[in-house]
């Protein structure tokens, strides 16, 4: 009878230790995942879960906490698309800010602030082509009306040598006529 409750007595400690372990397992993966560390509470998760396969509770959080990872690389792989479409956009490289945000559409297709940046994008690029298109048409008045002036300018060359080549020297004139 006292073997037994020897016995008894180690398996309530060993119960008792185990639910002290995984209490402090969970509250240290409550306390990652608050901090944004969802990768860091799958790791420790995954090593409580191995430690432990028998606790449902264990493997039920360890399923949270990877949907949780999962969502939280997927936030950050789409910040870092938004981060390098800001960036192309901030050197008016629109081709590439527009490439980029197609993409990351195609990994996000429900996310608003890809479409509206990718809207921008557009935006800008249409402004920045018609800014180049006025621009172009701007010089090319400019150097058609130079052109003009400049031929104006030799057609009467031209005119006023014909007139000085066909009209007597007044000096000529002035000497005869004495």
């Amino acid at each position: 009878m006292l073997l037994q409750q020897k016995r008894a007595a180690e398996r309530l400690r060993e119960a008792a230790e185990r639910k002290r372990k995984t209490e402090g397992h969970i509250a240290e993966a409550a306390r990652l995942m608050s901090e944004s560390k969802a990768a860091e509470a799958l790791q420790l998760m995954q090593a409580v879960c191995r430690e432990y396969p028998e606790e449902t509770r264990l493997q039920k959080l360890l399923a949270t906490v990877r949907e949780s990872a999962e969502r939280e690389q997927a936030e950050k792989l789409k910040n870092e698309h938004l981060q390098k479409a800001k960036d192309a956009l901030g050197r008016q490289d629109f081709q590439a800010a527009i490439a980029t945000l197609e993409a990351a559409r195609i990994d996000f297709p429900s996310a608003n602030d890809v479409a509206d940046l990718l809207q921008y994008a557009r935006e800008q690029q249409a402004r920045a082509e018609e800014q180049a298109r006025a621009k172009a048409a701007e010089e090319a008045r400019a150097t058609a009306a130079e052109e003009a002036r400049l031929k104006g300018e030799a057609e009467a060359a031209a005119r006023a040598k014909a007139a000085a080549q066909a009209a007597p020297p007044r000096d000529a004139t002035a000497r005869r006529g004495r």
